[in-house]
């Protein structure tokens, strides 16, 4: 990958953990490395994407107050991945997805809610595998990202407003992955991918000012998930990965505010704790701060968020280059693992609503989809989290 190496370091710095972190004796049940279940948030509505038994692709919507029932979107042919799903910023839903005649296939919604027919893309050199990855652009544009099969050699498109020509040129990134990338858009509107490379490391790539990428840089840490490591654009649209390690506890690096030019800089490690059996899934509450998700050795559904202390963070290295004209950073502290129950088979995928609260989804033991949602109480205060409700199913897992 000829990364350049930063002096993000390698070792850990550890958080308070009061829950027991001993690596997992028995060996992990490779379907907690798979996902179930795609999403995407497009208003109100919480849109979902499964597998179903039949191998078709079907779609759902979900509202507070109401859902739809599941209805199928058929398939282009046989899949190699799952769905990925993003709102297009002219407020339909774009659907893709890798399949074995070496395309790439897409399906558009537009705004009138009528899904168009499936449309084979030409995928790049070599096919797609695993699960494609899209972006929303700060113009409106999409980023699209895929995999060759065996190779992991990394690929990337800009598509339109309303998705992607039937011969898009794609650009290779030179770099190599063992899982699906994860992307996001910083504070200026430019694209970070992240990646786990053929060794477990991570890596970043960014775009720059002047359209093109920079250079691969290495964050270290060393996963063992071989899921879509999931990233974060905090609340100041610092990134943020997280990732279970080879010791089976989760792991997070972030970036940090310092002067300019450079602006940001990749922090060291730190560990928080616990022993899982899947690979991570993150989202940002209202407050901005993080809530991580993952499956304990008890199948059961574990999480840990971030939380404000009582005063700021004057002393940290960089503190008044804070972005946005925020003057000092607030310390964050991280609250002790809790169990959401539940019984999984397949890792867990989370979600920040348009209200701001967060979506937990997991497929049960009986490979059906499950849905706890985060609720808020009725003085606006003291978040909680609601029963599990049934979603639907049963559905297939696929590579994430």
């Amino acid at each position: 990958m000829a990364p350049i190496v930063t002096d993000t370091s390698l070792n850990p710095t550890s958080v308070e953990d009061p829950a027991a972190s001993t690596k997992i004796a028995t060996p992990i049940d490779p379907e907690l490395e798979r996902c179930a279940v795609a999403t995407t948030v497009n208003g109100d509505a919480l849109e979902l994407f499964a597998v179903g038994d039949d191998a078709e692709l079907y779609h759902r919507t979900e509202r507070r107050s109401s859902s739809t029932a599941w209805a199928s979107l058929g398939r282009p042919a046989a899949l190699r991945g799952g769905p990925t799903a993003i709102r297009t910023v002219l407020g339909g839903l774009l659907l893709a997805a890798c399949a074995d005649d070496g395309q790439f296939h897409v399906r558009l919604r537009r705004s009138s809610n009528k899904w168009d027919a499936w449309q084979a893309v030409a995928a790049p050199e070599g096919g797609c595998a695993w699960q494609p990855t899209l972006l929303l652009g700060a113009d409106g544009g999409i980023h699209a990202f895929a995999t060759s099969p065996g190779s992991g050699r990394l690929w990337e498109a800009s598509w339109g407003r309303d998705g992607p020509p039937t011969t898009p040129t794609w650009g290779f990134l030179s770099g190599e992955a063992s899982a699906v990338p994860s992307a996001e858009l910083d504070a200026d509107g430019l694209a970070h991918l992240f990646v786990r490379g053929p060794a477990g490391a991570l890596f970043e790539r960014a775009q720059t000012r002047g359209g093109g990428w920079g250079e691969w840089v290495a964050l270290g840490g060393g996963a063992a998930s071989s899921a879509r490591p999931p990233s974060l654009a905090g609340a100041q649209h610092l990134m943020e990965l997280y990732v279970r390690g080879k010791d089976d506890g989760l792991y997070r690096v972030r970036q940090a505010p310092v002067p300019p030019p450079q602006r940001t800089k990749w922090q060291r490690w730190e560990a928080l704790g616990g022993a899982f059996a899947s690979g991570a899934a993150a989202a940002l509450n209202a407050d901005g701060l993080a809530q991580v998700f993952a499956i304990g050795p008890d199948r059961a559904v574990w999480h840990r968020r971030q939380l404000f202390t009582a005063g700021s963070n004057a002393s940290e290295a960089g503190a008044r280059w804070w972005p946005r004209g925020a003057p000092v950073r607030p310390v964050v502290e991280w609250s002790r693992w809790g169990s959401l129950g539940a019984e999984a088979s397949a890792a867990p995928a989370a979600v920040q609503r348009a209200d701001g609260l967060i979506d937990v989804l997991v497929r049960g033991a009986d490979r059906n989809l499950y849905r706890k949602p985060q609720v808020l109480g009725a003085a606006g205060t003291n978040l909680s989290w609601g029963a599990w409700a049934f979603v639907g199913g049963p559905v297939r897992s696929f590579e994430c």
